[in-house]
């Protein structure tokens, strides 16, 4: 056997054990009581999802915090609809430059330095955008008003860059890590949804985070204060501080993803570089332009909605307060959240599976704006202000128990491993472009054509994603990410060299389950 202890990582075997120890656990206890299978949400979703529910909560309570810079002074000296798109776009920009970057420093140097890069420019840039200053400033001094809003542009840049790794790096982590059993496998889009469903839980707690801050200075009548503006401010964008300084030492001391360090060392036993974009391309062109295309015009819908829903209830009816705005956008998200576990509890079932709770949910979205332009003069009457919000928060569930869920989870299965984070990057990008699109898109029609055709042209959008689904996209309930893994290196190396190096792979394996037995002799 010419096998020595260095061809043995020890870190990483203890890890495996300790993954396969704590899944196991994990599945036997959540049958027994509801106190365990919130232990289970904590280790699959809240864990590995951290990065996400940081992203959704400093992304999304700009749309809360955007209300008051653009309504009172000294804010107003500067801050218009013009900067406010520009300070949005900026952590779009953002996620795209980390999704191409970290999806290439996940599949080369790893899954655990990509999280813990992520997480460190995610904190910096919290605390950025916590600090931004000056604020408040008086009232007429531009120059003020300009530092202290691109002050924040910049710190949402470099946050969202480190958002933009966590998504091919989280949706990776979670798929790899549910081949460690056989239960976990057979469950395996539950506990990726699971990690997705922290971004609902992020965007609840910033909205509800705004609306008690809102409550609170609208009782003391003081909302319009420049003080009141800027500390509710910090202390919106603070809170996450504590999140992503707890985060950074659990993925510092996690060990790498167990798939992801067999699959190296098999490349490197070959003398084997990194699979490049050409060979990812060659294998996979079909299924990119599926992944990629209803991720694009998915986030068309999804942040274009989320980012203006202030902005579409307000001309909806110009009557209400902000305390009235700031709780019915918390209520859309809130009317969302059921949907992220509803899709994890039945993507698995052989009735639903991945394509199928997709191209539905598309459908159900398109037919909602579709009816919702329909009768847009009907829903602005002021007495009908409550229609229009069961529908909105009607679509909005199905936006979770549909597309938002599934265009994260299929490009984390449908791809290999060595090309797996680079592949789930590129359709990830593809999305955040989709939604700088609608994010300039709405906020133009909202000025210039109005809500009723804004609705007709987003349920077209969804019905072309359902339609792009139906034809491009495969159903991954039942394909074996392992031997997805065998079929791609086949087509990289050719059919005998692929054979070589999956026996010599075997080989290794069991010299080292040798050694191990010889060890605890």
């Amino acid at each position: 056997m010419d096998l020595s202890l260095q061809d043995i990582d020890g870190a990483v075997e203890s890890g495996r054990k300790a993954d396969e120890l704590e899944n196991k656990e994990s599945i036997e206890s959540a049958k027994c009581s509801p106190w365990s299978a919130l232990k289970h949400y904590v280790n699959f979703g809240l864990i590995p999802g951290f990065g996400l529910f940081s992203e959704s909560y400093l992304l999304f309570i700009f749309n809360q915090v955007g209300g008051p810079f653009k309504n009172y002074t000294p804010w107003t000296t500067c801050y218009g609809s013009s900067m406010d798109g520009y300070t949005k776009m900026a952590s779009l920009v953002g996620i795209i430059v980390g999704m191409i970057f970290f999806s290439c420093v996940a599949d080369s140097l790893g899954r655990r330095l990509g999280s813990c890069l992520t997480n460190v420019l995610m904190l910096v840039g919290a605390i950025m955008l916590t600090a931004a200053s000056p604020a408040p400033f008086e009232d007429g001094d531009t120059r003020a008003c300009h530092q202290f809003f691109w002050w924040i542009f910049g710190s949402y840049l470099l946050f969202g860059i480190g958002v933009g790794g966590e998504y091919p790096l989280s949706a990776s982590i979670a798929s790899e890590r549910s081949l460690a059993t056989k239960q976990t496998a057979l469950k395996r889009g539950r506990d990726v949804l699971l990690t997705f469903s922290c971004q609902g839980v992020g965007q609840n707690l910033g909205n509800m985070v705004f609306f008690f801050l809102t409550l609170g200075c609208t009782n003391k009548g003081n909302c319009d204060e420049a003080s009141i503006v800027a500390m509710n401010y910090r202390i919106s964008m603070g809170i996450s501080l504590i999140f992503l300084t707890l985060l950074l030492p659990y993925r510092i001391t996690r060990s790498e993803s167990v798939v992801y360090e067999k699959m190296k060392k098999k490349q490197a036993k070959e003398g084997l570089a990194t699979p490049g974009y050409v060979a990812i391309f060659k294998h996979y062109s079909v299924r990119l332009i599926g992944t990629m295309g209803s991720w694009f015009l998915w986030d068309i819908i999804m942040y274009g909605n989320s980012l203006f829903s202030k902005e579409v209830t307000r001309q909806v009816n110009e009557g209400l307060s902000q305390v009235d705005i700031t709780g019915y956008t918390w209520l859309y998200t809130a009317a969302a959240l059921p949907g992220y576990f509803l899709s994890a509890f039945t993507v698995d079932k052989a009735w639903m599976g991945r394509k199928r709770l997709q191209t539905g949910g598309f459908i159900l979205v398109g037919l909602l704006f579709f009816l919702i332009g329909g009768i847009m003069p009907i829903l602005k009457e002021p007495q009908n202000t409550g229609a229009f919000v069961f529908l909105y928060c009607l679509a909005t569930f199905f936006y979770q128990f549909g597309p938002n869920a599934t265009t994260f989870l299929i490009p984390a299965e449908v791809y290999a491993t060595p090309v797996r984070a680079r592949c789930h990057g590129l359709s990830a990008m593809a999305g955040k472009v989709g939604a700088l699109v609608g994010e300039q898109g709405i906020a133009q029609m909202l000025t210039a054509i109005g809500l009723a055709p804004m609705f007709y042209i987003m349920g077209a959008v969804a019905i072309a994603g359902a339609a792009l689904t139906v034809f491009m996209v495969p159903d991954s309930r039942t394909l074996d990410l392992q031997e997805e893994d065998r079929k791609f290196v086949k087509g990289w190396l050719g059919e005998r060299k692929a054979q070589e190096f999956f026996e010599q792979s075997k080989r290794d394996i069991d010299a080292v389950d040798n050694l191990e037995m010889q060890l605890s002799m």
